[in-house]
């Protein structure tokens, strides 16, 4: 009985994490003011939207920082990159937070990360591959498809380019015990501005294709796009 206990106890503290860390969760989602049922941008009823992610760090400002009055205003930023959080984060994922017009929520990583106060994540694009990806989505970092007034319409990027993802809140968050975590990818913001009548199915082939290299003549809204993301993402306490 008495080895039980102490195997029980031992279980117990291989639970806990180290001092000065705490055991955190970050997921993703897409956002939007659509609320419930199905996602829709103005007239742009969104079917699937997919980001592939890597390198994920978590910027904070330490503890012991804290606790000697440095605030986020005048204090450094550290990354994470060596705590367990970012190292399950930072592997390569497919992130499906809108599948079929209902949004998900998808886990990127957790495990221990450092006590503090969290306002910024960083993290880069990453091309979609592997055998399981459909030929549509296959070599995209950013893939948003839809409907338009009856049109499919197809808006994606190929380049692997850095995010920052600041904290919703000015203050950041304190991390000193378990927490979760999630980044927030605004489709309104994502897609403002974006005046779908003017958009064009130059090939004719019955899909408005949205990308790099002025794919079917639909250049400058790619530009919009592309210049809306850094700003349509970010992150709070889920």
């Amino acid at each position: 009985m008495a080895l039980l206990l102490s195997v029980a106890a031992c279980n117990d503290n291989d639970d806990l994490p180290r001092p000065g860390f705490s055991k955190v969760e970050l997921h993703a989602a897409a956002s939007s003011n659509s609320g419930g049922g199905t996602v829709t941008i103005g007239d742009f009823a969104v079917s699937d939207f997919i980001v592939g992610t890597q390198e994920v760090n978590m910027m904070y400002l330490p503890a012991a920082a804290v606790e000697a009055g440095v605030t986020i205003e005048n204090g450094t930023l550290k990354p994470n990159n060596d705590a367990p959080l970012a190292k399950s984060a930072s592997e390569a994922r497919e992130l499906i937070v809108v599948t079929e017009g209902d949004h998900q929520t998808v886990k990127i990583g957790e495990g221990e990360t450092h006590n503090g106060i969290y306002s910024e994540i960083t993290f880069k694009l990453h091309k979609i591959t592997g055998p399981s990806v459909n030929d549509v989505v296959s070599g995209k970092s950013f893939f948003l498809s839809g409907d338009w007034n009856g049109t499919a319409v197809v808006i994606f990027l190929e380049n692997e380019e850095s995010i920052l993802a600041p904290s919703r809140s000015a203050e950041g968050y304190e991390v000193s015990g378990k927490s979760s975590f999630i980044i927030n990818f605004n489709l309104d913001r994502i897609l403002a501005n974006v005046n779908f009548g003017a958009a064009e199915d130059f090939n004719q082939n019955g899909i408005i294709e949205i990308g790099p290299n002025n794919v079917d003549a639909n250049g400058s809204i790619y530009t919009v796009i592309r210049n809306n993301i850094n700003a349509s993402v970010n992150f709070e306490v889920e």
